[in-house]
């Protein structure tokens, strides 16, 4: 069962920040009717981003650490401690550390229950196909985890009052969001509307609860017992209609036309696959594949299903694929 929060996550909304900040990933909109909130989340980052300087100046040695296999934009590494120290609450966040690389790292299952992880871990990054410098990294961040927890909860709790002060002007924004998923979902649950705008399945039994994110833009990510679902998704992702506007139809286009995407989707037509066994066939980084299929979900090119390993596998979202070849054909030969 999802249920609804009236307002942002504020340390997810500071992460979100941070992460997207940091990697100077552009705010997007993919209608006109957004351009005001583009302009405006574009302004927020102006303001944030002396702070930000500042912070990046005085943690220099998580940077350096947390930072490693980040491609055009997707901070993988940072993201796990984050939801670690937290989303995740574990007790044992240096093992839940080690358990999460190796997940994300590796297709096949990972045995919790082992009597020395730290022994497996090192195997496990022996047998890793990673360049070395990158697994003494990551074997560095678990022998000082502790370190590393200690420094983004710095980061973040200096970050968190000038991303307060910021939310604070998206309280309309945020509230014709909500207004808008409640009336979508008088009919239906808050899971098969998800389901139906955005081709997530959520099949956990666990109750999960879904936050509204400013500075998530347009994005949907799903951690632990959290869905953060960003304010610009609404019922226009509704890929089944027949008469798209031709901004919308170029904007997939232009997806479609980009050759690492076009060979993803391609593969995905063959089987439902794991992102890190299709990082494996693609001969790319899970980080890499991270992005392609974020920008994948957003055009509705690809079906995401997430169970109870937490573990997400993509396909082709087929209906959505026909529908834009029909619609090409019928704005250029009609």
């Amino acid at each position: 069962m999802l249920t609804l929060q009236q307002q942002p996550y504020e340390l997810y909304e500071t992460f979100s920040y941070f992460e997207r900040a940091y990697f100077n990933i552009p705010v997007t909109a993919a209608w006109k009717k957004y351009d005001p909130l583009r302009k405006k989340l574009e302004e927020s980052y102006t303001v944030l981003q002396p702070t930000l300087s500042k912070i990046i100046k005085d943690h220099q040695k998580f940077f350096e650490y947390t930072t490693f296999g980040a491609s055009e934009g997707d901070t993988w590494v940072g993201f796990i401690v984050f939801s670690i120290v937290y989303l995740n609450k574990d007790k044992n966040q240096q093992r839940a550390f080690a358990l999460e690389m190796m997940e994300l790292l590796k297709a096949s299952s990972i045995q919790e229950e082992a009597d020395d992880l730290r022994s497996t871990f090192i195997t496990f990054l022996q047998e890793d196909e990673m360049d070395s410098k990158h697994k003494w990294e990551l074997l560095y961040i678990y022998e000082n985890f502790d370190f590393f927890a200690s420094e983004i909860t710095t980061i973040i709790e200096t970050l968190r009052p000038e991303v307060r002060k910021q939310l604070q002007m998206y309280q309309l924004e945020v509230s014709n969001f909500i207004d808008d998923i409640t009336r979508n979902t008088r009919q239906m649950s808050l899971e098969s509307y998800i389901k139906r705008v955005v081709r997530v399945t959520i099949e956990d039994a666990e109750v999960r609860v879904v936050y509204p994110t400013v500075f998530g833009s347009n994005s949907l990510t799903i951690q632990e017992r959290y869905v953060f679902i960003g304010i610009l998704f609404d019922s226009s992702f509704d890929f089944q209609g027949e008469n798209e506007e031709l901004d919308l139809l170029l904007a997939k286009m232009k997806v479609l036309t980009d050759p690492s995407k076009f060979a993803i989707l391609k593969e995905l037509h063959k089987e439902s696959t794991y992102g890190n066994d299709l990082a494996k066939k693609m001969n790319l980084t899970p980080a890499t594949i991270s992005h392609h299929m974020n920008a994948l979900l957003s055009e509705g090119l690809v079906n995401l299903r997430t169970g109870k390993s937490k573990r997400i596998y993509y396909s082709v979202n087929e209906e959505a694929v026909k529908s834009i070849l029909q619609n090409v054909e019928e704005q250029l030969l009609s």
